[in-house]
């Protein structure tokens, strides 16, 4: 969904096989759309989009205080101030905090296995001025 959401649903529709084709060609088309899908980097906006959408998972549950924590640091992304890590923390903890299984099952929140993540945007070895 960050990357494209038109392609989401080109890749769901090859799923779907409605055209009921052999399982090799499924896989092809599926392999060619996914690449074309992961071809260039997701935007900013949609990455936004997808946090808004999420967000929609807890809103009715959430005090307003915590509706207007999420949309200020939504903002400090939006103007490039903090790194989506920041945003994505919040409505990750939202998930256990709520139990949604569904979302604690996308890749989104952890797209990268722990050993691969780099602390490059914490601050961290930097000098405190």
């Amino acid at each position: 969904m960050a990357y494209n959401q038109n392609k989401v649903r080109q890749l769901g529709d090859i799923l779907a096989n409605h055209e009921r084709l052999s399982i090799n060609i499924v896989i092809e088309k599926y392999e060619r759309a996914l690449h074309e899908l992961f071809s260039t980097p997701a935007k900013s906006t949609s990455h936004i989009n997808v946090c808004q959408h999420v967000f929609g998972y807890f809103s009715k549950d959430l005090t307003k205080a915590e509706k207007v924590h999420f949309f200020e640091l939504l903002n400090q992304y939006r103007h490039q101030k903090i790194p989506l890590s920041s945003v994505l923390g919040i409505l990750h903890s939202w998930c256990h905090r709520f139990e949604n299984d569904y979302l604690l099952n996308q890749t989104y929140f952890e797209p990268y296995p722990v050993g691969l993540i780099a602390i490059s945007d914490s601050g961290k070895g930097r000098a405190l001025s």
